[in-house]
């Protein structure tokens, strides 16, 4: 299978198409050859693919591991778009292939982005018998979080709030379920991810580490569809059918967990008290309103409630909707508009007080794509988005028993409104990705703040006046240059460039080691301005002939403005003035990663390394507005070493595999206590300087074992797995407490979330 394209002289015309199987879903990877000239190509992630020949007959050739070859005489007198639809086949072969991409894809793609699908991450040990996305991109390198029970994840030292989390579009506020042991994403009803963590497209904004950009499929437009899924934690199930025959489909898919039971058997009492609950639901309907135009309506929703021992409750939740238009304008011009709106709900509940506080944030969106292929060697993307961000009032409502005043906070609304343009420019071995996005943002809702003292700190006590501004008032505008290339040395080596300057005008105000569903989203404003980062990336892709393996090694070094840590004792709820509490500062993180994937043989999988450092800098013109005494300190999130082995085994075929990962990462920095002292019969504990201490390291080992085709006639999967296999107590954070009532200096304890092995089985059955 030829993947390399050809260049090709004279007057060509332009041979265009979809690659899609029976089920009328994108086939990405395959291989598209035009047999006379030997020149070929490989299906992008929409399963399209381009050629251009001179006018003339052809025997076009399209190949893809599972599917018989489709083989088509043409005539190519004219620019033509067609589809090809591959049928699956069940010779059984002595190699298998991992992966649904294709062989090469590190090779041509830019530095830092991860194309996965669904079958990529399927044979990865399960934990709690739960297939999950986000936790299988933390086997990634410069990938990481915080610990068992944090939610969100870090990229390439980043805060978990600089990931722009996208499904189908509309803007993912909190990616965890459960407290990060499952993500929101139902793997039922996922077609496909990309995460960039490197090369940023234009296309995307308003975020500085990453984008995760999740995407589901549509429903079966030929015949009726649908899975159960049992396991010991959660159950699933999907159901998908034709309402009107190739023309009208739904795909519907629920999740509900129930692991109190699992909870109960934790060694520490106070996890052992707690209770937590889950669940989600998914509803996609296609309309292929004929060749060329096509409609997508996609509803999300979900809610979670956690309840620690006898001392707080959350609960929080999405509610998504999305509208999705695309027509073919010519056959090299192609329109998308994306229409989103996100509702995330937070409550932090204080049961010995008994009041609640909620809070939380909306967000409407519209996205309007244009894709022109008309040049040769040039793919271009151009368009608008404009995003209203509207955070919710903070509620403190009281309970019958408690003594605390109830309260009413309004917060702010911003409006984001950009322009992108993406040109990916195919130069012989050179490849070109230039970007430039223009963003104009303004903040509305409030119309009055408070303005300071000149060269003194932001407190109440330095308060001088009022400012009264208009809608529209408090503004920034900000252009966002985006470059990456990659050199074809020779077909199995390439190096790989990138720059990208970003701007963040939203941000997650929280003071604990690790985001927690209740953390404030706050939007810019007259004295929190905009994050900005300068990412830099450098790397090299390089495999064999055979394409067994896929490797690749990367340095980055990011530069970051304008991020906020908080004060010592800071006080971030019902606070309309926000700004006394936090401390602008700087960030700075760089690091070098290893990936060396094999994707052919009996054994297939991947060892990522990740050897990083991320650092903050709060360096105020006064005492109190200074973090460490003005020098660098770890960032909550800074580990040194990341290291991640995920390998499969083949046990006869598609018939039964044998899967295991290992993990280990540097132990995170907290701050601690070194010494504490009497006042007024009180004792006051005395901190070391920010983040000076690490927790222990985190080792975990997982195994899995999965059975295809239990029941002969029956379409079903049986998979057993181990999470943490040796039961290894790994801790999520340091706490003190004092052993005696009368002692003076606090004892510290490790807390660990899940210290035991936990064992667990899980039944699929499909049925058409």
């Amino acid at each position: 299978m030829l993947i390399g394209q050809l260049a090709v002289t004279g007057q060509d015309f332009n041979l265009s198409g979809t690659v899609v199987d029976e089920r009328g879903e994108e086939i990405i990877g395959a291989g598209v050859l035009l047999e006379e000239l030997g020149l070929g190509t490989s299906t992008d992630l929409n399963g399209k693919f381009k050629l251009f020949a001179p006018k003339r007959n052809y025997t076009l050739i399209v190949q893809y591991l599972g599917y018989k070859e489709y083989r088509n005489t043409i005539y190519l007198n004219r620019h033509i778009d067609l589809t090809v639809r591959m049928e699956s086949t069940f010779t059984q072969l002595q190699e298998v292939v991992k992966t649904a991409r294709a062989e090469d894809y590190r090779i041509k793609s830019i530095p830092g982005v991860e194309r996965l699908t669904i079958k990529d991450v399927e044979d990865v040990p399960l934990l709690m018998g739960e297939l999950d996305i986000v936790n299988s991109i933390l086997l990634l390198p410069g990938v990481s979080n915080a610990g068992e029970g944090s939610t969100g994840f870090n990229v390439r030292g980043g805060k978990v709030d600089q990931n722009l989390i996208t499904l189908d579009g509309s803007e993912v506020f909190n990616s965890s379920h459960l407290l990060g042991f499952f993500s929101i994403f139902n793997s039922d009803v996922i077609k496909d991810f990309t995460l960039y963590k490197g090369h940023m497209p234009a296309t995307f904004g308003g975020r500085l580490s990453s984008v995760l950009d999740v995407n589901t499929r549509e429903g079966s437009y030929e015949q009726m569809e649908g899975s159960v899924t049992v396991g010991p934690v959660t159950s699933k199930l999907s159901f998908e059918t034709p309402i009107i025959q190739n023309k009208l489909s739904v795909l519907a898919a629920a999740r509900f967990a129930y692991p109190n039971w699992v909870i109960g058997q934790m060694k520490d009492y106070d996890v052992k008290r707690s209770k937590a609950v889950f669940d989600d639901q998914n509803l996609i309907l296609g309309y292929r309103i004929n060749d060329r135009n096509k409609v997508n309506l996609s509803f999300y929703r979900s809610f979670d409630r956690f309840r620690f021992s006898d001392d707080f409750e959350f609960n929080w939740g999405h509610v998504m909707g999305s509208l999705t238009m695309q027509n073919v304008i010519s056959d090299v011009f192609l329109h998308e508009l994306k229409i989103n709106h996100v509702d995330y709900h937070n409550r932090q509940y204080d049961v010995a007080e008994d009041y609640e506080i909620q809070n939380g944030i909306a967000s409407t969106s519209l996205k309007d794509n244009f894709l022109y292929e008309g040049f040769t060697n040039h793919q271009i993307n151009m368009g608008l988005e404009i995003k209203d961000y509207h955070q919710k009032p903070e509620e403190r409502l009281a309970g019958g028993r408690s003594g605390v005043v109830p309260a009413h906070v309004e917060k702010d609304r911003g409006v984001l409104g950009s322009i992108y343009v993406d040109d990916e420019w195919a130069l012989g071995k050179l490849t070109l990705s230039g970007g430039l996005r223009y963003n104009y943002y303004v903040m509305l809702a409030r119309n009055e703040f408070l303005l300071y003292e000149l060269g003194q700190p932001k407190s109440l006590t330095n308060i001088v006046d009022t400012a009264h501004v208009s809608a529209g008032d408090v503004n920034y505008a900000n252009l966002e240059p985006r470059v990456g290339l990659n050199f074809l040395m020779t077909p199995n080596i390439s190096l790989k460039a990138s720059y990208n300057r970003v701007y963040q005008y939203l941000h997650l105000i929280s003071n604990t080691t690790s985001a927690t569903p209740i953390d404030l989203w706050q939007v810019s404003t007259f004295h929190i301005e905009p994050q900005q980062s300068s990412n830099y990336s450098l790397g090299m892709s390089f495999t064999n002939d055979r394409r067994r393996w896929q490797n690749s090694v990367d340095v980055f070094y990011r530069d970051i403005s304008n991020i906020y840590d908080y004060r010592d004792f800071a006080d971030l709820l019902l606070n309309n003035h926000l700004e006394t509490e936090l401390l602008q500062g700087q960030g700075r993180s760089y690091g070098l990663e290893f990936l060396f994937e094999k994707q052919k043989g009996k054994w297939t999988g991947w060892l990522a390394y990740t050897l990083s450092k991320s650092e903050n800098l709060v360096n105020g013109p006064s005492e109190t507005e200074r973090i460490n005494d003005g020098k660098w300190y770890p960032s909550n999130y800074d580990q040194r070493h990341n290291l991640s082995v995920v390998a499969k085994r083949d046990l006869g075929g598609d018939k039964a595999f044998f899967s295991v990962n290992m993990v280990y990462n540097s132990g995170r920095p907290f701050t601690g206590v070194e010494s504490s002292y009497y006042f007024n019969n009180a004792v006051v504990p005395l901190y070391s300087s920010r983040n000076k201490y690490r927790i222990p390291d985190y080792v975990r080992f997982d195994v899995g074992l999965g059975f295809n085709s239990v029941f002969k006639k029956w379409e079903d999967q049986l998979n057993f797995s181990v999470y943490n296999l040796f039961g290894r107590a790994n801790a999520y954070s340091i706490y003190y407490r004092k052993p005696t009532s009368t002692a003076i200096i606090p004892f510290s304890y490790k807390l660990t979330v899940l210290g035991q092995a936990f064992p667990s089985i899980t039944y699929t059955v499909s049925f058409k």
